[in-house]
């Protein structure tokens, strides 16, 4: 391998080394994220069964809501960026592989077909398990909106002495945007950061 081997060996092993750790750290947002979020909708359902739904509580519990939802939002945010990382340093690792293996060291032809090509992976894959982590929040990230929004406009309606309602139609669609706005931002992010 040269008069570098040594170097491009201990960052073949570093690289490695991080490619586990972006892997154990998606895993751990992923528990992080879908714990927080089914902490929050109990939490907003045990307000509105102990205290019962009036104008007050319906306030609070859009508050709560909505306030995770813009932490869901961070949350998205770190994981597009972290997918970034990943890629990057998934096609350094492939660089220096391709490198090894030209020289085919004792004999290994890689007939496995171990990743060789620097330009992958992309950072825009989507069937990649950072992408299904980000549909993943995405879906938790606008249920909590929406449900934020509903609690929000039931406040306002309790306030004026009205009957709380769901918009289902309304809300159904406004749930499927927010997916979708949230989906169509990382990957612009990670267009951007091919």
């Amino acid at each position: 391998m040269g008069d570098h081997s040594e170097l491009l060996v201990a960052d073949f092993e570093q690289s490695y080394e991080q490619l586990r750790h972006y892997d154990e750290s998606l895993r751990k947002t992923a528990e992080f994220g879908f714990g927080a979020t089914a902490t929050v909708l109990a939490a907003s359902a045990a307000i509105v069964a102990q205290y019962t739904l009036t104008a007050f509580t319906a306030t609070v519990v859009s508050a709560l809501l909505l306030f995770s939802a813009a932490g869901g939002v961070l949350l998205l945010s770190s994981l597009a960026q972290s997918r970034v990382y990943f890629a990057r340093v998934a096609r350094f690792v492939n660089e220096i592989r391709h490198h090894y293996l030209l020289s085919k060291p004792l004999g290994v032809d890689n007939k496995a077909k171990m990743y060789t090509d620097s330009s992958y992976p992309p950072v825009l894959h989507w069937g990649s398990s950072h992408t299904m982590a980000v549909y993943f929040f995405s879906l938790c990230n606008a249920l909590l909106g929406i449900v934020g929004l509903v609690a929000a406009q039931n406040a306002v309606i309790l306030a004026n002495h009205r009957q709380a309602y769901v918009s289902w139609g309304v809300d159904s669609v406004a749930f499927s945007l927010l997916i979708a706005l949230e989906i169509g931002a990382v990957a612009i992010f990670w267009r951007a950061n091919k």
